[in-house]
């Protein structure tokens, strides 16, 4: 059960319930520190925009390449149509596996593409 504001609640079970490790001592950027294109993706599950909000900070675009320079899917779609689009489906798959680093990656060249 979860409070949302005023005398509104939320119930989460099953796949609804993610977790979110977070350092005590440092703070994520939060979700007016992502991108407007993330925040409002119509991808990005609310989920996943959490992922991305707890980092301390987004990756540039040149440590995204480097982290992804061997990943032959991301080289096809960057190759591609929609590469935004698909490189955001990528992200949330990512995401939704728990690998975060892999999902932020992709989101900040969804970004840029």
């Amino acid at each position: 059960m979860g409070r949302m504001g005023r005398f509104y609640y939320a119930r989460a079970s099953g796949k609804a319930v993610c977790e979110i490790v977070q350092k005590v001592t440092q703070f994520g950027i939060g979700f007016d520190g992502l991108p407007a294109s993330l925040r409002h993706s119509d991808i990005l599950t609310g989920n996943n925009l959490a992922q991305l909000a707890a980092l301390e900070q987004l990756p540039s675009r040149e440590a995204a390449m480097a982290y992804l320079q061997d990943n032959g899917r991301v080289h096809d779609i960057l190759g591609g149509a929609d590469a935004a689009l698909a490189l955001q489906e990528y992200a949330k798959t990512a995401l939704d596996a728990d690998e975060v680093e892999l999902g932020a990656a992709l989101a900040v060249l969804s970004v840029l593409s």
